[in-house]
């Protein structure tokens, strides 16, 4: 098994440690694919994940920050592949 994960974007090649990442995480967008998404979806995760620090309700708040990463990591794919 490999100690590094690479970044989600096709055809891109960089990737990081996977000591680097919280435990449970295995997708990764390296800086220069995660710039090109759009801020107000970047904002919006940071706001979910703010507002669920103190909520108890878990299950409802991982299935939310994870249809976020989808729509973030979609939208990365999209640009870096040039859609």
């Amino acid at each position: 098994m490999t100690d590094r994960i690479t970044c989600c974007a096709p055809f891109c090649k960089r990737t990081t440690a996977k000591a680097k990442l919280p435990y449970g995480f295995n997708e990764w967008l390296c800086p220069d694919h995660y710039r090109a998404v759009d801020i107000k979806l970047k904002r919006q995760r940071a706001a979910l994940r703010r507002r669920n620090i103190k909520r108890i309700d878990a299950e409802r708040y991982v299935s939310t920050d994870e249809r976020m990463w989808r729509r973030i990591k979609k939208q990365a794919i999209e640009r870096a592949v040039g859609i």
